[in-house]
Order: C-alpha cells, then sequence, then structure tokens
C-alpha cells in the first residue's frame, strides 16, 4: 500500500467512524452529509437513496426529548480495498447498544467514493448477522 493509500485509507476509516459517532450523538445531518448526493442505504426489506432522504429516515422518531446517548455504535474490524485513486470498497462489523441492551450486529458494506478529496459512502449496505431486540 502507497503512503497516499495509507493516508486515504485512514480518512475512509475515520468517514465511517464518524457516521456511527453522528448517528449516537443525534447529529442527523452530519451523518447523511457522510453519504453523496446520491449516496444509498440498504437496509433488510427497505433502500432510501438521495442525501436529503437518508437524513429523513435517520431522523425518524427522534425528537428534541430523545436521548440520542442511549445508541452507541461498536465499529470493528474495518477492511478497506481501493479500485483505483477514489474508489473503495470496506466492510466494517458493527454492533448497536440500546438502553435495553444489544440491539443488533452484523456488517456495513460500504461503496466509497473521494470527490475534491472528500470521501463519502456512496452506497451503503447493511448485513445483520444477528437477531434483534423488540
Amino acid at each position: 500500500m502507497s503512503e497516499g493509500t495509507q493516508n486515504d485509507a485512514e480518512r475512509v476509516e475515520k468517514l465511517i467512524l464518524l457516521c456511527g459517532r453522528f448517528a449516537d450523538e443525534g447529529r442527523i445531518d452530519e451523518m447523511a452529509a457522510c453519504f453523496t448526493e446520491d449516496g444509498e442505504l440498504h437496509v433488510p426489506g427497505r433502500i432510501v437513496k438521495g442525501r436529503e432522504k437518508l437524513g429523513r429516515f435517520f431522523g425518524y422518531g427522534r425528537t428534541e426529548e430523545t436521548p440520542a446517548h442511549l445508541t452507541k455504535h461498536i465499529l470493528t474490524n474495518f477492511t478497506c480495498e481501493f479500485e483505483g485513486d477514489s474508489r473503495a470498497s470496506t466492510v466494517t462489523y458493527f454492533q448497536v447498544l440500546q438502553g435495553t441492551g444489544l440491539s443488533a450486529w452484523g456488517r456495513y458494506i460500504d461503496n466509497v467514493v473521494s470527490h475534491d478529496g472528500q470521501w463519502r459512502i456512496a452506497k451503503r449496505e447493511v448485513a445483520v448477522d444477528g437477531p434483534t431486540t423488540s
């Protein structure tokens, strides 16, 4: 891996980690901004396309009284494979903890792109590997 590619891998990993942190902190606009304008989110049973729709999806059910701190994303085992200078595929294991305990676990399978030196998620597939609490 070249020095530039190592720096890009670190930037991509930071993007993935910040997306989880923004979710935990209820920073919905910043979470949506981790995606490209036409970014896609594939969750079981649903596909959401476009940053504006992603913001609404991420913010669904949140109010000023919603305690964002009760959700924690634990992200591990990050891997990144570059496809040229401006595209990469990543896999990150996740666990989502909520006030009642472990809510879900699985993998984020992301396609990321760089534009003007900024990495963004173009497509995220959420592969849930374990049961979720109801």
